[in-house]
């Protein structure tokens, strides 16, 4: 550890809730607090979380937002704008100097530029994670250390001691590159806002070195990826039969069910409806 870390920050923190939460009108509505700190880490569309008296914190997409626990605040936010965010609950012993650093702010924000390193163990732990389930204590252990790991590098952001350079940024060869965006669409597209710059600013890289990968290495572009993606899934969805083609284009990140019905029946010769 190195030695501008307090002692107690040597301590794994304990997450007590991680999921990829899709925002609700009681968040937006009402006053409601965490008894425990949260990380909140934004995945798609944007929101303001306020405290009282009026202190204000927009965050978008790539932003990570701290909270200590036990502060009243509201999330205000536009339904339609498709809010994705990894949330992670936890406990740790390093809170109390963690929050007093620079002021005694109960709330911390940091801009997606600050976040090379942060983004890649965020994004470890969103396709890693299991739930606290007997024989799943390998993995959890796992999302802690990475959270660990987390909180420490932000540390050094507040205290001024953020890291820049070549060698806080991955690199991928361009053959990795497509697999991580890959990866990242299929754990995204039901979002509709997703795109270029999202999947780009999560993996740290230009939106050109994207599209080239894509162009160069898996024969589509990535708006013709993503759209085959969601599309295949839709297909799941109207064969299982469990959902009206409307709720299966929005579960599958198609804001517009007509948009839907055309580009469906363009790929696959028939309408959704005759599918299913």
């Amino acid at each position: 550890m190195e030695e501008h870390f307090p002692e107690n920050f040597g301590l794994l923190p304990q997450i007590c809730y991680m999921t990829i939460a899709d925002f609700t009108l009681h968040h937006r509505n009402e006053w409601h607090n965490s008894h425990r700190s949260d990380l909140i880490y934004i995945i798609s569309g944007s929101m303001t979380v306020v405290l009282p008296g009026s202190l204000k914190y927009p965050v978008k997409p790539g932003e990570v937002l701290l909270m200590a626990g036990n502060v009243r605040h509201r999330d205000i936010f536009k339904i339609t704008k498709g809010l994705k965010a990894l949330i992670v609950s936890y406990v740790w012993s390093g809170d109390k100097d963690f929050f007093s650093c620079n002021g005694e702010n109960p709330v911390r924000k940091f801009s997606a530029e600050q976040l090379q390193e942060v983004h890649w163990q965020l994004e470890r732990m969103r396709e890693t994670f299991v739930p606290h389930l007997p024989g799943a204590e390998k993995e959890c252990l796992l999302s802690e250390s990475r959270l660990h790991t987390v909180l420490l590098l932000l540390y050094n952001i507040m205290r001024g001691k953020t890291l820049t350079g070549k060698e806080n940024t991955p690199t991928y060869r361009a053959k990795e590159l497509l697999h991580a965006a890959e990866n990242y669409i299929h754990l995204n597209y039901s979002s509709p806002t997703l795109n270029r710059t999202e999947v780009a600013v999560a993996l740290n890289v230009s939106v050109p070195t994207l599209s080239r990968a894509f162009e160069r290495f898996s024969g589509y572009t990535f708006l013709e990826y993503l759209t085959q993606v969601r599309l295949d899934a839709a297909k799941k969805l109207l064969l299982d039969g469990s959902c009206r083609v409307s709720e299966a284009a929005q579960l599958c990140g198609f804001a517009d069910p007509g948009y839907f019905t055309r580009i469906f029946k363009k790929t696959f010769g028939t309408t959704p409806r005759k599918y299913k």
